[in-house]
């Protein structure tokens, strides 16, 4: 009864436009409910004049191409409705896995790499040449090494150009090996060896305290080399910056980085770095989305029309994990609850949980009904998101069949995942550390002391984890949410990043 209390209370605002005047008076008017017909039974297009349309419309009421569908529109068996729209050039066969894809899901994305499966492809089946065309047609344009900012400590950079400017300075048996740490995107450890060092390089690229390789060692690990002093202190052995020599290792560093930019230029290795530049970092291609042609969405109330950029960000949440970085005013309320009501339609997501400011709550709610006026939308008000009443509202947000379930931060913030799924995560990452350990090789001791410190955190954290007394709570994979909307998402930025 308390809950549909509340939902009565947000529909019923709804039926009533105020309106303040500047002597502070109230004026209630009717809503258009009240005047024009607000609400219209929902109807899917059963017929499309063309591939073209046929493909639109099922992009707005599919999600995608479906097939099926596709064939009804138009009248035609499966196969011929097949063939009719890979003649249109708006839409691909991906050859590895036969479906159908959209002219702009296909032509966007890695680029590089989807030109070379179709032209895998076209070698065995010449029907792939158009896919193969129309990738040609979109490569990025290829960047020179002088438009290429490298240094020692590009993570991208093949280790094979490392050790030749080695060999450039003087190290003639130079070995440089790179691991990269699962779990970390972009966390890399640098080894560097060698032997049959020059007078040169020894000398000219080293100091008294450092040698070429250590230094070396620490530009490819973004380290500024620091010289220490043991001091004894009392009965134990402190180490004390040296300040002259420390300065002596930096400034052969400087000069190191000076000296294998002005190298790589006109190297033999130039060539094989923009080949590994252009490949990791230009060679996609962004999707850019169609406002889709569509007044209103099914089950939406006809007195209110969103916006192209709202229509736009629906489009694109439906089809990928995303982050909208909408400004203020920008009609973020009414997207989230097109795309919440949308994902539900589609059967892409049963139960959303929208999380909101709590200053927001009851007017993101009025909204929910105002543009779907027929939505089962639970919005618990204060009173029931307190500590006395927590745990019945989780029992009603799992029980209960909704179309979206909107709270605040805070709530949000409290609703932990259970012990075993943590513990699972925690055992699957120490998991992928122990077989990166297996494949380290025994002289790399700095990396495998990195990952072995790794794995024993890990450890602590499960013993904290089965240590911590278990309760009753309903965790938040017993709550059936499918897809979670998360208004101001910046304050889940982590304070390092």
């Amino acid at each position: 009864m308390e809950l549909w209390m509340t939902l009565k209370h947000y529909l019923v605002n709804t039926l009533n436009k105020g309106e303040r005047k500047q002597i502070l008076q109230d004026r209630i008017s009717k809503a258009d409910i009240f005047t024009t017909r607000t609400i219209f039974p929902f109807q899917a297009p059963e017929h499309a004049d063309s591939p073209e349309d046929a493909v639109k419309i099922s992009r707005i009421y599919k999600n995608g191409l479906d097939l099926p569908y596709i064939a009804g529109l138009l009248g035609l068996e499966t196969s011929a409705a097949r063939a009719a729209l890979l003649k249109t050039g708006e839409v691909f066969e991906n050859p590895e896995s036969g479906l159908l894809e959209p002219r702009d899901i296909y032509l966007s994305g890695n680029v590089r790499e989807k030109l070379a499966r179709a032209e895998r492809a076209a070698a065995e089946n010449p029907a792939y040449e158009e896919n193969a065309a129309a990738l040609r047609a979109v490569q990025p344009s290829r960047i020179g090494i002088d438009a290429i900012f490298a240094r020692l400590g590009s993570s991208w950079m093949p280790p094979e150009v490392y050790e030749a400017f080695l060999r450039h300075i003087g190290v003639k048996n130079a070995a440089v090996t790179l691991t990269r740490l699962p779990g970390e995107e972009g966390s890399a450890s640098w080894e560097v060896r060698g032997s049959d060092l020059s007078a040169e390089a020894r000398n000219r690229w080293g100091t008294q305290r450092a040698d070429i390789l250590s230094l070396v060692a620490d530009c490819l690990n973004l380290k500024r080399s620091v010289a220490l002093d043991p001091v004894r202190d009392g009965d134990k052995t402190k180490y004390v910056r040296n300040d002259k020599e420390t300065l002596a290792a930096q400034e052969k560093q400087r000069l190191l980085q000076e000296e294998f930019r002005t190298w790589l230029v006109d190297s033999e290795q130039a060539a094989l770095v923009e080949d590994a530049y252009n490949e990791r970092f230009n060679s996609f291609v962004a999707r850019t989305f169609d406002v889709p042609d569509i007044k209103h969405y099914p089950g939406a109330s006809h007195s209110i029309e969103l916006r192209d950029n709202q229509k736009v960000g629906v489009s694109r949440a439906l089809q990928e994990s995303c982050l909208l970085a909408h400004g203020v005013g920008s009609g973020k309320t009414m997207l989230f609850i097109t795309l919440a009501m949308e994902m539900r339609r589609l059967g892409t997501a049963k139960k959303s949980w929208i999380v909101v400011q709590g200053a927001t709550l009851s007017q993101f709610a009025a909204s929910f009904k105002a543009l779907y006026p027929a939505a089962r939308i639970l919005a618990p008000t204060e009173t029931q998101r307190n500590a006395k009443n927590r745990r019945r509202l989780l029992a009603q947000i799992a029980s209960g069949d909704w179309d979206a379930v909107i709270t605040p931060h805070g709530f949000f913030n409290g609703v932990s995942v259970s012990p075993e799924t943590e513990a699972g995560f925690i055992r699957e990452q120490a998991e992928e550390y122990e077989t990166l350990l297996l494949d380290i090789d025994g002289n790399e001791k700095r990396t495998r002391k990195q990952i072995e410190k790794k794995i024993e955190r890990l450890k602590v954290r499960l013993e904290n984890l089965a240590a911590t007394r278990k309760d009753e709570n309903i965790h938040f994979d017993a709550l059936g949410v499918d897809a979670l909307l998360i208004d101001e998402a910046h304050a889940y930025k982590p304070a390092s990043s």
